[in-house]
């Protein structure tokens, strides 16, 4: 059995590693969108409920007025995305997509901005 099991994987461990790494990352990307409050206690409570560094505070309206009166509701995502400034990208949830983060920016947004920041659906 073992003989059977070395010639057929034989020198293909490479292409064997390859492949178990693409389906591996291929399952996540095909995988349903997060939830957008987990993205937010895991990877953005931590500056946004004290406003570190900046960051507008969860459901603080005039955080988010200052931050919306300068930048359109697509640059406010596209900067989380790629990071700006004191924001890094992606607030660290490094495998989030762009729409993860759009949903979390939402979550964060007092009554007066909800619906401002809509991901693609």
């Amino acid at each position: 059995m073992k003989l059977c099991i070395k010639v057929i994987i034989g020198d293909h461990s490479r292409l064997s590693l390859v492949l178990a790494l693409f389906l591996l990352f291929a399952g996540h990307a095909l995988a349903e969108p997060r939830d957008a409050e987990t993205i937010v206690a895991r990877n953005c409570v931590s500056c946004h409920t004290s406003g570190a560094g900046g960051a507008p505070r969860i459901e603080h309206e005039a955080d988010w007025s200052a931050l919306f009166d300068r930048f359109s509701s697509d640059e406010v995502v596209t900067n989380a995305y790629e990071g700006r400034g004191r924001m890094p990208a992606r607030g660290f949830c490094n495998d989030c997509s762009l729409d993860d983060i759009a949903r979390a920016i939402e979550v964060m947004l007092p009554e007066a901005y909800k619906g401002q920041v809509r991901p693609d659906q």
